[in-house]
């Protein structure tokens, strides 16, 4: 059986507790999405998209893919309006982003004229030799919760996600430092 809600008799649980002069809410959040059946998990130590990607796969997870408004504004809520990693890159391809967990690209969140690959302040669509150089291949929720892309180089909370039926696992809903002791 689930937790019982807060009452009289079942006061809601304590504060997180400082931990390395940080509040653990601050460090890591949580939300289960109900749309697609996963959760997602907001983890504000900056990393580089592949840094990120790493340490969502060590959780049995991915860094986040979005298929819907809904989903979209539930990631965006857990950011707290941070830049955000999510899981949609055009490492192979410049002219056709998927998502890193594989699935399909069937919701479009860029902010107006994104994606742009800019390169050293000039929009990088195509060199002149025809084709794209690297310059933006991967996509972060950024602002009003619109997608814009970016060097992957750059470092950037990230939003991972896990599908429910492994949303229990400690491994992936681990603590940033140790819970609190009652």
């Amino acid at each position: 059986p689930g937790a019982a809600p807060p009452s009289p008799t079942h006061p809601p649980p304590p504060a997180a507790a400082p931990c390395n002069g940080a509040v653990r809410a601050a460090r890591y959040r949580y939300s289960a999405s109900s749309s697609q059946g996963s959760s997602f998990t907001y983890h504000s130590t900056p990393r580089s998209w592949h840094a990120a990607r790493e340490d969502c796969r060590s959780r049995g997870g991915d860094l986040a893919s979005i298929h819907s408004d809904a989903e979209n504004r539930e990631a965006h809520a857990l950011t707290g309006g941070r830049d955000t990693w999510l899981g949609l890159n055009g490492e192979e391809d410049e002219n056709n982003y998927v998502w890193s967990d594989g699935t399909p690209f069937d919701f479009d969140g860029w902010a107006e004229g994104e994606p742009n690959d800019w390169l050293e302040g000039v929009a990088n669509c195509e060199s002149a030799g025809g084709t794209a150089e690297g310059g933006e291949d991967c996509v972060e929720l950024y602002g009003g919760g619109r997608w814009n892309d970016l060097s992957c180089d750059q470092e950037r909370a990230y939003v991972c996600q896990r599908s429910c039926a492994k949303c229990a696992s400690p491994n992936f809903l681990r603590p940033v430092c140790p819970a609190p002791r009652l």
